[in-house]
Protein backbone atom coordinates (compact mmCIF):
# COMPACT_ATOMS: atom_id res chain seq x y z
CA UNK A 1 0.00 0.00 0.00
CA UNK A 2 2.70 2.44 0.84
CA UNK A 3 4.19 1.80 -2.62
CA UNK A 4 0.79 2.52 -4.29
CA UNK A 5 0.63 5.80 -2.14
CA UNK A 6 4.07 6.68 -3.09
CA UNK A 7 3.16 6.11 -6.78
CA UNK A 8 0.24 8.32 -6.40
CA UNK A 9 1.88 11.21 -4.82
CA UNK A 10 4.49 10.99 -7.84
CA UNK A 11 1.45 11.13 -10.05
CA UNK A 12 0.71 14.54 -8.17
CA UNK A 13 3.87 16.15 -8.60
CA UNK A 14 5.37 15.28 -5.09
CA UNK A 15 8.70 12.95 -5.33
CA UNK A 16 9.08 10.85 -2.29
CA UNK A 17 11.80 8.36 -1.69
CA UNK A 18 11.07 4.72 -1.95
CA UNK A 19 12.97 4.13 1.47
CA UNK A 20 11.56 7.64 3.03
CA UNK A 21 10.05 7.13 6.60
CA UNK A 22 6.47 6.69 7.02
CA UNK A 23 6.16 10.23 8.56
CA UNK A 24 7.59 11.71 5.41
CA UNK A 25 5.56 10.20 3.28
CA UNK A 26 2.02 11.19 5.21
CA UNK A 27 3.48 14.52 5.11
CA UNK A 28 4.03 14.50 1.62
CA UNK A 29 0.50 12.86 1.25
CA UNK A 30 -0.99 15.89 3.57
CA UNK A 31 0.95 18.36 1.60
CA UNK A 32 -1.19 16.53 -1.37
CA UNK A 33 -4.64 17.30 0.24
CA UNK A 34 -3.48 20.57 0.87
CA UNK A 35 -2.56 21.32 -2.95
CA UNK A 36 -5.97 19.38 -3.65
CA UNK A 37 -8.09 22.00 -1.43
CA UNK A 38 -6.07 25.18 -2.87
CA UNK A 39 -7.22 23.84 -6.28
CA UNK A 40 -10.46 22.86 -5.04
CA UNK A 41 -11.40 26.46 -3.63
CA UNK A 42 -9.18 28.21 -6.70
CA UNK A 43 -11.46 25.69 -9.48
CA UNK A 44 -14.91 27.38 -7.45
CA UNK A 45 -13.21 30.74 -7.51
CA UNK A 46 -13.08 30.81 -11.30
CA UNK A 47 -16.46 28.74 -11.51
CA UNK A 48 -17.80 31.80 -9.70
CA UNK A 49 -15.64 34.25 -12.02
CA UNK A 50 -16.87 32.06 -15.06
CA UNK A 51 -20.41 32.42 -13.69
CA UNK A 52 -20.53 36.65 -13.08
CA UNK A 53 -18.72 36.73 -16.73
CA UNK A 54 -21.63 34.94 -18.24
CA UNK A 55 -24.35 37.05 -15.95
CA UNK A 56 -22.18 40.12 -17.60
CA UNK A 57 -22.34 38.71 -20.49
CA UNK A 58 -26.28 38.02 -20.88
CA UNK A 59 -26.50 41.73 -19.18
CA UNK A 60 -24.40 43.16 -22.23
CA UNK A 61 -26.10 41.11 -25.04
CA UNK A 62 -29.57 42.43 -23.30
CA UNK A 63 -28.69 45.66 -23.44
CA UNK A 64 -26.60 45.62 -27.02
CA UNK A 65 -30.34 44.12 -28.45
CA UNK A 66 -32.02 47.05 -26.87
CA UNK A 67 -29.35 49.89 -28.02
CA UNK A 68 -29.87 48.37 -31.76
CA UNK A 69 -33.66 48.06 -31.06
CA UNK A 70 -33.43 52.15 -30.36
CA UNK A 71 -31.00 52.58 -33.32
CA UNK A 72 -33.20 50.87 -35.45
CA UNK A 73 -36.13 52.58 -34.60
CA UNK A 74 -34.70 56.14 -34.72
CA UNK A 75 -33.70 54.64 -38.29
CA UNK A 76 -36.95 54.35 -39.49
CA UNK A 77 -38.27 57.36 -37.58
CA UNK A 78 -35.97 59.15 -39.46
CA UNK A 79 -36.20 57.32 -42.89
CA UNK A 80 -40.08 58.42 -42.10
CA UNK A 81 -39.34 61.97 -41.24
CA UNK A 82 -37.66 62.51 -44.19
CA UNK A 83 -40.11 61.12 -46.88
CA UNK A 84 -42.55 63.55 -45.01
CA UNK A 85 -40.39 66.15 -46.13
CA UNK A 86 -40.18 65.06 -49.19
CA UNK A 87 -43.21 64.97 -49.86
CA UNK A 88 -43.87 68.01 -47.96
CA UNK A 89 -40.86 70.09 -50.72
CA UNK A 90 -42.68 68.26 -54.03
CA UNK A 91 -45.75 70.08 -52.48
CA UNK A 92 -45.21 72.95 -52.41
CA UNK A 93 -43.04 72.68 -55.31
CA UNK A 94 -46.69 71.64 -57.22
CA UNK A 95 -48.24 74.32 -55.54
CA UNK A 96 -46.12 77.07 -56.59
CA UNK A 97 -45.54 75.71 -60.04
CA UNK A 98 -42.19 75.14 -59.75
CA UNK A 99 -42.70 71.00 -60.18
CA UNK A 100 -44.67 69.87 -62.70
CA UNK A 101 -47.77 67.23 -61.62
CA UNK A 102 -45.96 64.48 -63.75
CA UNK A 103 -42.79 65.02 -62.85
CA UNK A 104 -43.27 63.99 -59.06
CA UNK A 105 -42.25 60.56 -59.32
CA UNK A 106 -39.00 61.86 -60.90
CA UNK A 107 -38.49 64.50 -58.38
CA UNK A 108 -38.66 61.70 -55.81
CA UNK A 109 -35.87 59.50 -57.29
CA UNK A 110 -33.41 62.72 -57.39
CA UNK A 111 -33.93 63.45 -53.45
CA UNK A 112 -33.50 59.66 -52.43
CA UNK A 113 -30.15 60.16 -54.81
CA UNK A 114 -29.18 63.09 -53.33
CA UNK A 115 -31.42 65.00 -50.77
CA UNK A 116 -29.38 67.73 -50.03
CA UNK A 117 -28.42 68.90 -53.55
CA UNK A 118 -32.15 68.34 -54.75
CA UNK A 119 -33.74 70.65 -51.91
CA UNK A 120 -30.98 73.48 -53.41
CA UNK A 121 -31.98 72.74 -56.55
CA UNK A 122 -35.93 72.68 -56.24
CA UNK A 123 -35.62 75.94 -54.14
CA UNK A 124 -33.73 77.47 -56.86
CA UNK A 125 -36.03 76.60 -59.66
CA UNK A 126 -37.91 78.95 -60.99
CA UNK A 127 -41.97 78.54 -61.27
CA UNK A 128 -42.79 76.96 -65.30
CA UNK A 129 -46.65 77.24 -64.84
CA UNK A 130 -49.01 79.56 -63.30
CA UNK A 131 -50.49 78.04 -60.54
CA UNK A 132 -53.25 81.01 -59.32
CA UNK A 133 -56.34 80.30 -60.45
CA UNK A 134 -57.71 83.81 -62.24
CA UNK A 135 -61.13 83.61 -59.90
CA UNK A 136 -58.63 82.80 -56.84
CA UNK A 137 -61.01 83.77 -53.89
CA UNK A 138 -63.93 84.94 -55.87
CA UNK A 139 -66.67 83.37 -53.38
CA UNK A 140 -65.01 85.81 -50.69
CA UNK A 141 -65.24 89.34 -52.83
CA UNK A 142 -68.69 87.91 -54.09
CA UNK A 143 -69.59 87.73 -50.01
CA UNK A 144 -67.97 90.65 -49.10
CA UNK A 145 -69.92 92.70 -51.84
CA UNK A 146 -73.35 91.33 -50.97
CA UNK A 147 -75.80 93.31 -48.77
CA UNK A 148 -75.33 90.27 -46.39
CA UNK A 149 -72.01 91.19 -46.74
CA UNK A 150 -72.30 94.78 -46.22
CA UNK A 151 -74.02 93.93 -43.11
CA UNK A 152 -71.50 91.53 -41.37
CA UNK A 153 -68.93 94.27 -42.19
CA UNK A 154 -70.97 97.42 -40.21
CA UNK A 155 -71.53 94.75 -37.34
CA UNK A 156 -67.68 93.94 -37.37
CA UNK A 157 -66.93 97.67 -37.17
CA UNK A 158 -69.18 98.02 -34.47
CA UNK A 159 -68.07 95.39 -32.47
CA UNK A 160 -64.34 97.15 -32.91
CA UNK A 161 -65.14 100.32 -32.29
CA UNK A 162 -66.90 98.66 -28.85
CA UNK A 163 -62.93 96.93 -27.97
CA UNK A 164 -61.25 100.60 -28.68
CA UNK A 165 -63.75 101.82 -26.15
CA UNK A 166 -63.52 99.23 -23.55
CA UNK A 167 -60.23 98.48 -23.75
CA UNK A 168 -58.85 101.74 -24.71
CA UNK A 169 -57.09 100.18 -27.36
CA UNK A 170 -55.00 103.16 -29.41
CA UNK A 171 -54.80 101.12 -33.02
CA UNK A 172 -57.49 99.73 -34.95
CA UNK A 173 -55.76 96.62 -35.42
CA UNK A 174 -55.30 96.08 -31.92
CA UNK A 175 -58.83 96.43 -31.37
CA UNK A 176 -59.40 94.15 -34.43
CA UNK A 177 -57.35 91.46 -33.33
CA UNK A 178 -59.18 91.28 -29.32
CA UNK A 179 -62.45 91.38 -31.17
CA UNK A 180 -61.80 88.20 -33.46
CA UNK A 181 -60.41 86.30 -30.76
CA UNK A 182 -63.92 86.83 -28.83
CA UNK A 183 -66.16 86.80 -31.93
CA UNK A 184 -64.34 84.26 -34.20
CA UNK A 185 -68.00 83.33 -35.82
CA UNK A 186 -68.31 87.06 -36.99
CA UNK A 187 -65.10 87.22 -38.25
CA UNK A 188 -64.28 84.12 -39.68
Amino acid sequence: MRDKLIAALKKCGIECQADATDDVVVAAAETALGKVTTLTNEISAEKAKTTNLEGTVATLTTERDAERATVASGVTALANERKLRVDLLIDSGLADGRVAPAARKRWNEEFTADFDGTVVKLANAQPAFKVVPIANDLARRNAETSPAGAQRRTQQDQVIAQVQKDNGCGSRAEAYEIAALRNPALFA
